[in-house]
């Protein structure tokens, strides 16, 4: 398939998710044109559904307008997530593979900017090599377009610091579990900007803030398909905006989180507060889910997050009982209160749409069970796909460790609102003020 934005040709980066091809443009709107793309009667979407961008389809070619920026999934039929015995057993950058494909087609429009000013690493055009890139106060790391960086990045007790650029960061393949790192971790570290750049093939998280304070993470993309690539896990952090995302991941997309990880020393099993999460457009292929509160919840509060305005395009079946689109997962000791969803589209979820339970599990380390209070979800449309059940289930213990209250205002599913727990298919059990309005 040969893919023309604006004119000019792009040769896609081939995963086992599908392609991935970044524009950068200085147009309001991006003229998109899809040659050599399978003649079948299945039918295209070009997601998030809620763009409506409208399409011309004839002799193979597929053209459309997207809007600048933008994070689209162009699919054919139904995309599903990759079977486990197709995938590579390794991938490194630059390498052909035949179980590597076109479709589906992750396009992302990026606006045009200047490259920063105090940049002090920078990656051209081009493949690098980089292994590990430990940042100190005050680093810039900027990729250009065109630019493929191998390697993760790292850095402790660190303030302003910055990772910038439309480039990516192809690191399928790259020993993280060897190495015992995340692709990128932060810890303790204060005013951080992550932004516009590309992360393929990690296996294991993602990008992940721990004990750290005003992290700003918008534009990113990453796609992952192995269990235990989260694409974002917020861990002990406060003040963190995350915006504009696209995650396509085999786990959870964003990930609220209280542990500590690698050594004791690392304090992320702390309080977890004003947390903001929108306009992102996510695909949670099985396991784990979209957006996540839990399991590990090794604090006293978990408080003020808001998901909104968001696009859960995918969430595929898990079937270990645990995987959904809204999920707080309480398995330690944490009171997790106010937290709001809202504005959210959901256009073909699998399993479940709400899964609010207090509870045990293997990743359960506290004795004591926590608390889920003061949840509000508003505007939530279900526009397509099944209309998933959901659960909501306290912890049984003397006196009862009960969920709620949790009001849900304008459920609707295909446009249809639901008005009680019946009808939005929600099971409550050791709950209160359980409300559909």
């Amino acid at each position: 398939m040969k893919i023309f934005i604006d004119n000019k040709e792009y040769a896609p980066f081939k995963t086992p998710l599908g392609g991935v091809v970044i524009a950068v443009t200085e147009n309001e709107t991006a003229e998109v044109r899809l040659e050599g793309v399978p003649e079948t009667d299945e039918q295209i979407f070009i997601r998030p559904l809620n763009l409506a961008i409208a399409h011309k389809r004839e002799e193979g070619t597929v053209s459309f307008a997207a809007p600048s920026p933008s994070r689209l999934s162009f699919e054919v039929g139904i995309a599903e997530p990759p079977k486990a015995e197709n995938l590579p057993e390794k991938r490194f950058p630059g390498c052909d593979d035949p179980f590597l494909s076109d479709l589906p087609l992750a396009i992302f429009i990026i606006e045009a900017e200047e490259k920063p000013e105090g940049v002090t690493r920078e990656f051209l055009p081009g493949f690098h090599n980089a292994g590990e890139i430990i940042l100190k106060s005050g680093d810039s790391v900027y990729l250009h377009e065109g630019a493929v960086v191998c390697g993760n990045i790292f850095a402790e007790d660190a303030e302003n610091i910055i990772v910038s650029g439309p480039g990516v960061f192809d690191v399928t393949g790259y020993p993280l579990r060897q190495m015992k790192r995340r692709f990128l971790a932060l810890h303790r570290c204060k005013n951080v900007v992550l932004k516009d750049f590309t992360v393929i093939g990690s296996e294991t998280w993602v990008i992940v803030p721990m004990a750290s304070d005003k992290v700003v993470i918008s534009g990113v993309n990453v796609l992952t398909w192995i269990m235990s690539g989260d694409g974002i896990d917020l861990c002990g952090c406060t003040n963190v905006v995350v915006e504009g995302c696209y995650v396509r991941v085999a786990d959870d997309c964003v990930a609220v989180k209280a542990l500590h990880l690698e050594t004791p020393q690392i304090y992320g099993a702390r309080d977890i507060k004003n947390i903001v999460v929108s306009n992102c457009v996510l695909w949670n292929d099985q396991p784990g889910n979209a957006l996540e509160i839990g399991y590990e919840t090794r604090t006293e509060e978990i408080s003020d997050i808001v998901f909104e305005d968001c696009d859960v395009i995918h969430c595929m079946r898990e079937g270990w009982q645990s995987g959904g689109v809204f999920t707080i997962h309480n398995g330690d000791r944490a009171n997790i209160h106010d937290i709001v969803y809202k504005n959210i589209r959901v256009e073909d979820a699998r399993e479940k749409l709400i899964d609010f339970k207090v509870l045990k599990a293997v990743y359960t380390r506290d004795e004591t069970r926590g608390q889920i209070r003061n949840i509000t979800l508003e505007d939530i449309a279900i526009t397509g796909g099944e209309f998933a059940p959901s659960i909501i289930r306290g912890w049984e213990d003397k006196p009862p460790h009960l969920v709620g209250p949790v009001t849900i205002k304008n459920l609707t599913y295909m446009g249809k609102r639901a008005t009680n727990l019946l009808n939005a298919r929600i099971v409550a059990e050791l709950s209160t003020d359980v409300t559909v309005e």
